[in-house]
């Protein structure tokens, strides 16, 4: 058996005694398996297990099984990676990715396909993405993807095409023949009722499961080791008599801190989605003030005193939004349209095309002032603050201890 991390210290996740095991996304194992295809495919030789450097710098070693008799005629190679997610309660643990190469690409498909070119001694090589059975397609917009393309994300993508092309320039060295074109197809077999278990049909995503993972590995989800996590972690920044706490759900908050209110990272805290439970210790650290900050999407469930974001908790972020349009003054029939928004971006669009974005942020800040004075109990000083990724600061509210 081949351990999947190569580094004993990587392999787990916790905290003092809260140990769990780390797991690996099912972009990584597309990325694996892609690897293997085009391998066996320009160079003849088969492989039993690849390695990988994650984009989180954590190096694995995962086997790869070929899979002839998966293939249909047109495909040259394929093989596939069992999905390991360790601790993490996934539905994915144990599926088989697959990844078919051929150097055959249908003209008529080209459009519904993700493309990427790269130069191999001087050869300018096609290589074109989609996703197969169990992979589903994006049906509605808002997503990082195209409506009608398969729902394979941007760093899995990354990872794909950069395995291929160590493939292609492992070929090269060894003077083997480098095709003009490739086509590589992810599958999942069984993906499609496994999407039945997720939240995929709600972000419109139909037909599948989508291959994920922006790290390469996946953190274990224990709710009670996370959350003991981020308390260590705030009770540590008080101990080194820090004042103020600043708090991000995640990296593109923690991203915001440093690019526009010059905070070091080393200083932030990542509360997940536990938003509520990092208010708690807080206060009960003795801080004398704490920033909050993080995207739209996620912290304008405060507004209406949802403090878990997970989208298993809650989503509410539609109700929100049409709530506190109408509470501008907008009309019930585009409140409506908004709450068929699949993504917050969106419903910002109809915002800004209605010309009432500020009135309708403002009034949900007032919202989420009450939420968090609510939680902290006036003990502590705060500041949040909501950013979009297209639109920039979406809205800032600050308060004072009240004794």
């Amino acid at each position: 058996m081949i351990e999947i991390f190569e580094n004993e210290e990587n392999r787990y996740s916790g905290v003092g005694d809260k140990v769990l095991r780390r797991g690996v996304t099912t972009g990584t194992c597309a990325a694996c398996a892609a690897y293997a295809c085009a391998r066996e495919l320009l160079s003849g030789e088969m492989t039993e297990a690849v390695r990988l450097q994650v984009p989180a710098g954590i190096a694995i070693s995962m086997e790869t099984q070929r899979q002839d008799e998966r293939c249909v005629a047109e495909f040259s190679s394929c093989y596939g990676v069992t999905k390991y997610s360790g601790d993490d309660p996934d539905v994915t643990d144990g599926a088989l990715v697959l990844c078919c190469i051929s150097l055959e690409v249908p003209e008529s498909e080209h459009s519904s396909l993700f493309i990427y070119e790269v130069n191999i001694s001087g050869k300018t090589v096609r290589m074109y993405l989609s996703g197969g059975t169990g992979i589903g397609k994006v049906t509605k917009p808002g997503l990082e993807i195209e409506v009608g393309m398969s729902a394979i994300n941007k760093v899995p993508r990354q990872m794909i095409f950069s395995q291929v092309e160590a493939a292609l320039i492992e070929a090269a060295d060894n003077d083997c023949e480098i095709p003009e074109e490739i086509s590589i197809i992810v599958s999942i077999p069984g993906g499609t009722e496994l999407a039945e278990r997720t939240f995929n049909s709600s972000l419109g995503i139909e037909g599948g499961l989508s291959i994920l993972g922006t790290t390469g590995i996946i953190e274990p989800m224990s709710n009670r080791a996370l959350i003991e996590s981020i308390c260590v972690q705030i009770r540590q920044r008080r101990a080194m008599e820090e004042n103020v706490l600043y708090l991000s759900p995640g990296n593109h908050g923690s991203k915001y801190l440093c690019e526009e209110m010059s905070v070091d990272e080393e200083d932030i805290v990542k509360c997940s989605n536990f938003v509520g439970e990092a208010i708690d210790c807080a206060v009960d650290a003795g801080f004398e003030e704490m920033v909050i900050v993080g995207d739209v999407g996620k912290l304008c469930k405060l507004a209406a005193g949802i403090f878990d974001t997970h989208s298993h908790t809650a989503d509410g972020r539609g109700t929100v939004f049409a709530l506190h349009y109408l509470l501008c003054g907008g009309e019930v029939a585009t409140a409506q349209e908004i709450m068929t928004q699949i993504s917050t971006q969106a419903m910002m669009d109809i915002l800004v095309r209605e010309q009432i974005l500020t009135e309708t942020a403002d009034s949900m800040m007032k919202s989420i002032r009450k939420y968090v004075e609510q939680r902290s109990h006036n003990k502590i000083k705060y500041n949040v603050v909501l950013f979009s990724t297209k639109y920039g600061l979406f809205g800032e509210i600050s308060g004072e201890v009240k004794r």
